[in-house]
């Protein structure tokens, strides 16, 4: 005679189903809670880096009660090389290593958004962050400076301009997956970060933004233009050049293009032609409304701490700048 019918056989779930379900919906909390936290409390572990670009970040968007006298966007270059509190006058050093007009664009936008526009703007990038993205995803959008939104709009722009420099593969690694967070966070536990993160925002509004990055007694060997060739700008970083110093001019500041920098070993070493054609570039830009452009200027090896950096060459570079932007 059959079994009596048992309406729960069924519906019976084995109990090694059972336990994979339950590991997966713990992977999948433990997955969450990692990622959440690796993303919003980077404070802990980050680089001097991220100290860096907080400081920035917060400055571009905080209200000031007047008008700033100068405002200083660009890459390490002139992080390094302009010494904020040398003048009289206010200014803020908002550059930020690594970046390109991608990044600086962004933080010229969010500040003219928050603030009235600076009498003095001065814009600045080396010769190679007009040619490649450098540390855009290692930064800007691990940092969460980037937004979707705004990622789309760069994306678009690359496309429509057949610049390869975007790939959305790569923000979606900066979005879900955990590796990409792991080396510094490793790093940074292993050295107490968090005790440096106050410590070195401090200092840098202290120095008004201002940050050395090499501290050597000289340059010790040729810069990242030594190795590109010729002079050929990227679409894209062009375009976001020139809205840049278009939205600046746009806003009524006296805009500049201030070009940082080289050691005498660096320019010995670079492609014949590439400072000339770097000069004929610049100086199309001033058609847009600029104020006032400086090309490549070759500096003693002793003013630099490092391949790209000025240190002990800043106090006069910093000098010489006010005096083109008028505030000596």
């Amino acid at each position: 005679m059959p079994a009596p019918y048992d309406s729960q056989e069924k519906f019976a779930v084995p109990v090694s189903a059972a336990y994979g379900l339950l590991f997966l919906l713990a992977f999948l909390l433990c997955y969450v809670a990692y990622m959440y936290a690796v993303r919003t409390h980077q404070e802990y572990y980050e680089s001097s880096e991220y100290v860096a670009w907080q400081y920035s970040l917060q400055h571009s968007t905080a209200t000031r009660d007047q008008a700033l006298p100068l405002l200083v966007v660009g890459d390490s270059g002139i992080k390094a090389g302009f010494l904020a509190r040398q003048t009289s006058s206010a200014a803020e050093n908002l550059a930020l290593g690594g970046t390109t007009p991608l990044v600086g664009f962004a933080f010229l936008q969010r500040y003219l958004a928050h603030n009235e526009a600076p009498h003095r703007v001065v814009i600045s990038y080396s010769p190679y962050h007009l040619l490649w993205q450098d540390t855009f995803w290692e930064r800007a959008v691990r940092f969460g400076v980037v937004n979707r939104t705004y990622f789309r709009e760069l994306q678009q722009a690359a496309e429509e301009l057949n610049d390869p420099m975007l790939d959305d593969a790569l923000w979606w690694k900066y979005q879900l997956n955990p590796g990409a967070y792991i080396a510094n966070l490793k790093r940074g536990l292993r050295t107490a970060r968090w005790r440096q993160y106050a410590p070195e925002y401090a200092a840098l509004s202290a120095s008004g933004g201002h940050q050395y990055f090499g501290t050597r007694a000289a340059a010790h060997r040729g810069n990242a233009e030594t190795r590109a060739g010729e002079f050929r700008p990227s679409p894209l970083l062009d375009r976001y050049l020139r809205k840049m110093i278009q939205a600046s001019v746009a806003a009524g500041s006296a805009t500049y293009l201030i070009t940082p920098p080289f050691s005498e070993l660096s320019c010995a070493q670079l492609a014949p032609g590439f400072i000339a054609q770097f000069s004929d570039y610049i100086e199309q830009l001033r058609e847009l409304g600029l104020s006032g452009v400086t090309g490549i200027e070759c500096r003693p090896n002793a003013d630099f701490g490092d391949a790209a950096h000025l240190y002990r060459g800043a106090q006069q570079f910093t000098h010489d700048l006010l005096r083109e932007v008028g505030l000596d």
